[in-house]
């Protein structure tokens, strides 16, 4: 079927000289239906010419703007057609400037492309006087035809009929966000979202109560924190990505007067300041992880004296303060720069989608996430994802050379530092995971975009339809998605799992404090002896030609040693460096 054009035909304009010849006072408009809201100057017509008027020649075609969601456009059509109409009865002798509202409504509905192209054929023929006025904008347009009968107003989950400030008008709006795999499968996404966010929340706070409370785990000093960083900034980061879901899709996308399809998010603060604070926590979970695989490093090359007198992961506040320094610079660059790129983004005039993901933030509908682009072209994604795949590529070089070391060395080192492993192990993996499915979604985007635009045609194509022939090709990978999103947003509860509540000293803690309402010392210790004889012999067993002394005096430069002071341990913790003035605690 061919487009209709938005225009008021000839025979239509015609109507001036059948309404015109009796009519000589001037009357305030008071029709119903739409043009009452863009008609604001009083006409030769008397309400009942007025209402005919509307009724034969204007109900239907206005009723066929009624499914187009970007609401400035629809503003400008619905003004244009009934000005083209009743702007030739207007009270003053200048009328209507007709051409300057077409050019209005061009630029308007450019957005929607050729695809319904607004005919200004008719109104040419009737040039602006030179004190011509134009019509005030409407702030809303509320939809009051929907004709014919049985026809529904918005038809589909991609449209909906929403109220609008300041008046509460109705209207067609895309929905909120549009639906990515179809309105079922988006809420059940949300819902997932809901319960596993809580629930890593809620073990995230179990798991660190014991270890917070011991001040002998030494959980909040450097370098011990590393495990604890990563655990609380992988939190925060799933909480930041789905902001949304915390404060609401309807609100987070709808709060303000208008949604129409995308551009209105490019200046939006929340779409701003969303990928902003992702980004930062992001980033510094991810460098913690790589510090973490570090530290195992170092610990597998215990016995090299050379590679010990670079290792900075010791109780020293110089290394802390460097250390932390370097990886907060980092983070708040990246933050900083991808707001520098969002404010410049945002003084500029998005017509299409092809613009909109050029930009520095986009906008996911799955889940209604705004997060720095993902594409090749646009400058965020050398400020955010290049950074973060530079991490995650000396994150996998690390753990490569923490195999080599591995295979060369006794599985005793392996099994002392199986914590560590695992944690760094989940949260690569996990990071490879879902950086893949937003990659591989948002490749679609173009595509998802570009298919809404032209579903939206087919319902204006189709206005008249009780059944619209138009279908949508929702964004597949559903499952995928489920599972990236589930392993991203359980992270912080993984790991704390295997760092923390997978010591048996953590639940016995919980039941002294439950059972008996006594709190004890999470950990009771050994004697450094002991300890120490337990660490030699291990280390005896990763090096046959390493004597248990050489060891000993090897390890005293590390943070996990064989000293009186402290013990070698698993670095997801604190590589376990739980020791006071007499006694220590060895777990290898």
């Amino acid at each position: 079927m061919a487009v209709p054009p938005v225009a008021v035909p000839l025979v239509v304009l015609g109507l001036t000289m059948v309404f015109s010849a009796g009519a000589q006072d001037c009357f305030a408009f008071n029709a119903t239906g739409e043009c009452s809201y863009v008609t604001d100057y009083p006409v030769t017509l008397t309400v009942e010419e007025q209402q005919s008027l509307f009724d034969n020649f204007l109900a239907l075609p206005t009723s066929d703007l009624r499914v187009i969601p970007l609401r400035a456009c629809r503003h400008a059509l619905v003004s244009l057609q009934c000005a083209a109409v009743y702007g030739f009865f207007s009270c003053d002798g200048n009328g209507v400037c007709l051409e300057e509202m077409c050019a209005t409504a061009k630029e308007e509905c450019a957005l929607l492309g050729p695809s319904v192209p607004v005919n200004c054929s008719a109104i040419v023929l009737f040039p602006d006087r030179p004190d011509c006025h134009t019509p005030e904008k409407p702030v809303s347009v509320p939809v009051e035809s929907c004709l014919p009968e049985g026809v529904e107003c918005c038809p589909t989950d991609t449209l909906e009929l929403r109220a609008f400030e300041p008046d509460g008008s109705r209207e067609c709006a895309y929905a909120c966000p549009i639906p990515a795999f179809g309105d079922a499968k988006d809420r059940a996404l949300t819902y997932i979202l809901w319960v596993f966010a809580f629930i890593s929340i809620f073990v995230t706070i179990l798991a660190l109560i014991p270890f917070l409370y011991d001040r002998r785990t030494k959980t909040l000093s450097y370098p011990n924190h590393l495990t604890f960083l990563i655990a609380l900034f992988t939190t925060l980061s799933a909480a930041a990505f789905i902001w949304a879901v915390f404060v609401g899709r309807e609100y987070y996308i709808c709060k303000d007067v208008d949604f129409a399809y995308f551009t209105d998010r490019v200046d939006d603060s929340d779409c701003i300041a969303q990928p902003m604070i992702f980004s930062f926590f992001v980033v510094l979970g991810m460098s913690y992880t790589l510090l973490l695989i570090v530290r195992i490093w170092f610990v597998t090359m215990l016995n090299n004296r050379t590679v010990q007198r670079f290792n900075f992961f010791q109780e020293d506040l110089r290394y802390a303060v460097v250390v932390h320094g370097v990886v907060l610079a980092v983070a708040v660059g990246v933050s900083l720069g991808l707001l520098v790129e969002a404010i410049k983004f945002a003084d500029e005039t998005i017509t299409d989608a092809s613009e909109y993901l050029a930009g520095p933030i986009v906008l996911l509908p799955f889940g209604a996430i705004c997060i720095p682009n993902f594409d090749f072209d646009s400058v965020s994604y050398y400020i955010v994802w290049l950074v973060l795949s530079i991490i995650l590529t000396s994150q996998i070089i690390a753990a490569l050379a923490i195999v080599v070391n591995l295979i060369r060395l006794n599985r005793v080192v392996a099994l002392t530092q199986w914590r560590a492993i695992t944690v760094a192990a989940y949260y690569c993996v996990t990071s490879i995971i879902f950086q893949l499915f937003i990659y591989v979604n948002y490749d679609n985007l173009d595509k998802y975009y570009a298919d809404v635009l032209s579903y939206t045609v087919c319902l204006f194509q189709n206005a008249r339809e009780v059944d619209p022939p138009c279908e949508r090709e929702y964004l597949d990978k559903f499952g995928f998605g489920v599972v990236s999103y589930i392993l991203f947003f359980s992270n912080g509860a993984s790991i704390c799992a295997i760092a923390f509540l997978s010591f048996p000293e953590t639940w016995k803690w919980y039941g002294n404090v439950l059972g008996k309402r006594r709190v004890e010392p999470l950990f009771k210790g050994q004697s450094a002896s002991v300890s120490n004889r337990r660490c030699a012999r291990s280390m005896t067993r990763v090096n046959s030609s390493v004597t248990k002394t050489s060891v000993e005096k090897s390890a005293s430069s590390t943070s996990g040693t064989c000293s009186g002071e402290k013990s070698m341990g698993d670095a997801s913790f604190v590589m376990h460096d739980y020791h006071s003035a007499s006694n220590t605690l060895d777990l290898a």
